[in-house]
């Protein structure tokens, strides 16, 4: 998402321009940071004091909604005549970054079927 939002939306007009497209592509762009931080720090186990819950939503909750949010908003863009390149990578993103929170917020394994295969034999 990150990378499609300074890549150009439609034509001569990028993801950070001044109109309604780049305040559109702005927040895409700081919805992106904002999963790919709280993804981070699960991942890389960093000691950034963030709170448990914030406003009674859980931190998986919250990177779920954002990537939902950035998946609607550029997936109805898309259906725009003149549409670049850009926005298609901002879509993709989006839709990567959905499907991840989404297997955060469930807590489901993922690859631990094949891995317990190979212990078997």
């Amino acid at each position: 998402m990150v990378l499609g939002s300074i890549l150009d939306w439609s034509p001569n007009t990028s993801g950070l321009s001044t109109g309604a497209v780049g305040l559109l592509g702005i927040f895409v762009l700081l919805f992106g940071i904002s999963v790919g931080l709280i993804g981070a720090t699960r991942a890389f186990g960093l000691a950034v004091p963030l709170p448990d819950q914030l406003l009674g939503f859980t931190q998986d909750q919250i990177a779920l909604v954002l990537a939902f949010t950035a998946f609607l908003w550029t997936f109805g863009t898309i259906s725009r005549d003149g549409t670049e390149f850009g926005l298609h990578v901002s879509w993709i993103g989006a839709a990567v970054a959905t499907t991840g929170a989404f297997v955060e917020h469930r807590g489901l394994k993922v690859g631990t079927a094949a891995s317990s295969q190979g212990e078997e034999s």
